[in-house]
């Protein structure tokens, strides 16, 4: 950005490199109507990016440069990290020499100086869970045993007839994988039973998405309620991202071991890209009817808690790079989203609701500690000495101190002092607890509240 005393109200932008350095360079300008530009504050910007620089007045753009305004066999060179320089110059070819007409002394005056960094705004994950109301498709890969070279066998006919996968409602199992051929191809000896398997077989059983998910961060969930498979049999959960020809591909894997599993993969943006999630069961073929000493894996949909529920939810959009997990805080604010959860907060909002209180209040008998704090429905506190109660997949515990030492203290709950606190959401609300034996002239002790969700 260049500005000289003889053209005052006229602004250049400029890039300087080999072979267009000095006067060389290439420039661009502007002119400030019927003003110069040091009788007032202006707004001067850059926007740099890899293969384009873009010079704007006051926020409107004047001048542009690609590798394609550059001398022919010359190099772009602002690929490269840079640094800024603010500078009052005297002198030199372009502008002249100073003479009797030039004022002295002279001054920049600089209101601000930003810089920003490209980001890219982040959205919630898609989540993705055991349905069986999706089109599950299946595929089978067949390799020779290690013990023989463990090559891939190609083609021949099976497929997902010998995938041993099945739904029962809401469950999916899966077993061992099968073929009912009695050629020593498939088994040792011949097939028959009691015969080992000659093969490695791979069975995947998955739903394909084309496009919708491409350019996301994808998170696929389950639960595994049982897991027998021997050490022949391994199974896994996957997330595959395949490009439109199906040329190349990454993916995301976690075994499957009793419990919950939860996979994310974040995926690339293109169109026509393929999105696979499902699960591979690998081992050694076995003969129909002896499959059950193998063992099975059981799979069920993962149930959304309340907090899952809540935060998928809500719209997160604007936040780059936000923490969705519990104890994320994307709002900066010192809560976690699990508190805000507890507490009918906005997980969005940096600005403190005001619906917890502890403070010093007139009660009968004389003044007391009291923390009021927001609970759903109507659950009972009870407990000793402290006063705990389950709310909408929250336990709050309300415990009390005389120094902190030790949070030892009887707790009791009192009529709600929610005088000038926020309103609240229908199905909440505010409930106030003190010290049992907390109520004096000069009352002393501490409150707090614990949370945690129920496992």
């Amino acid at each position: 950005m260049e500005n000289i005393g003889s053209l005052p109200s006229t602004l250049y932008g400029t890039i300087h490199g080999p072979g267009y350095s000095g006067g060389g360079g290439i420039s661009g300008n502007t002119v400030l109507a019927g003003a110069a530009l040091g009788d007032d504050f202006h707004v001067y910007a850059i926007e740099w990016e890899e293969n384009r620089i873009r010079w704007f007045l006051d926020g409107q753009l004047f001048f542009t440069l690609t590798p394609a305004n550059l001398p022919a066999g010359s190099a772009w060179v602002f690929n490269a990290p840079q640094f800024l320089i603010l500078n009052v110059a005297v002198g030199g070819n372009w502008p002249g020499s100073p003479n009797a007409s030039t004022v002295f002394p002279q001054r920049m005056t600089v209101d601000y100086v930003r810089v920003y960094a490209p980001v890219t705004v982040a959205t919630p994950p898609t989540t993705l869970t055991l349905d069986p109301a999706e089109e599950w498709l299946g595929y089978m890969n067949v390799s020779d045993l290690p013990a023989s070279g463990g090559t891939p066998r190609p083609g021949g006919v099976w497929n997902v007839p010998d995938l041993r996968a099945s739904f029962s409602g809401s469950t999916l199992t899966l077993s061992p994988n099968t073929i009912n051929d009695p050629a020593p191809y498939w088994y040792i000896g011949g097939g028959a039973p009691g015969r080992p398997g000659n093969k490695i077989m791979s069975a995947n059983m998955y739903v394909e998405k084309t496009g919708s998910l491409s350019g996301k961060t994808i998170t696929f969930t389950g639960n595994v309620t049982a897991n027998t498979l021997t050490a022949a049999h391994r199974a896994v959960a996957f997330i595959k991202d395949f490009a439109a020809d199906y040329s190349s591909f990454t993916a995301t894997t976690t075994p499957l071991v009793n419990g919950t599993f939860s996979i994310t993969h974040v995926t690339a943006p293109g169109s026509g890209r393929h999105v696979q999630y499902g699960f591979e069961t690998t081992g050694v073929n076995v003969w129909p009817t002896d499959a059950a000493p193998f063992g099975s894996v059981r799979i069920a949909p993962l149930a959304a808690t309340a907090f899952s529920a809540w935060m998928a939810g809500l719209d997160f959009s604007a936040f780059t790079h936000p923490d969705l997990s519990a104890t994320g805080d994307p709002d900066g604010d010192g809560r976690t989203n699990f508190e805000e959860f507890a507490l009918s907060d906005d997980p969005r909002s940096a600005v403190v609701s005001g619906k917890m209180r502890s403070r010093l209040e007139n009660l009968a008998g004389g003044r007391a500690l009291v923390l009021t704090l927001p609970v759903r429905g109507n659950p009972e506190f009870s407990g000793s000495p402290g006063k705990s109660a389950t709310a909408d997949q929250v336990v709050y515990h309300i415990e009390g101190s005389k120094g902190l030492a030790a949070f030892d203290q009887a707790v009791m709950e009192i009529p709600s002092s929610a005088v000038g606190m926020p309103p609240l959401d229908p199905g909440w609300s505010y409930r106030s607890f003190r010290l049992e034996d907390g109520v004096g002239v000069r009352p002393a002790g501490f409150l707090r509240v614990r949370m945690s969700a129920i496992p």
